[in-house]
């Protein structure tokens, strides 16, 4: 395959930011959230931030808590979770929400067309 922008584009390389709405249940109740997907920039900034609030330390909580303060946001006016309040959430809720992340639908890719095979 030719590695163009386009092919690219077509195949979900590019992260769309635009949040999708799912549903989070936890105590018995089911709840709307919205999930944006991050690029790998976005990703590295959030991990570098963390690390220099935490003086150089990266537990895998503290990771958990950052993946959830940058990837949902809440309510109907899309608020976005701290990081303070991320690390503070009760074990079932934080649970929850990052299976949240992880089940969200990945873009689809372009269909490509079927190449012949054999004779015609």
């Amino acid at each position: 395959l030719n590695m163009s922008l386009a092919a690219l584009t077509a195949a979900g390389a590019f992260v769309d930011p635009a949040p999708i709405e799912t549903t989070v249940t936890w105590k018995g109740e089911t709840y709307r959230v919205w999930v944006r997907r991050q690029s790998a920039y976005d990703l590295s900034k959030a991990v570098r931030e963390l690390k220099d609030s935490s003086d150089g330390e990266l537990d895998q909580d503290a990771m958990k808590a950052m993946m959830i303060s940058v990837y949902l946001r809440f309510g109907d006016d899309m608020e976005k979770m701290s990081l303070d309040l991320a690390k503070r959430l009760d074990p079932e809720l934080q649970l929850a929400l990052e299976q949240c992340i992880n089940q969200v639908p990945e873009v689809p890719k372009a269909s490509r067309p079927k190449k012949k095979s054999g004779t015609s």
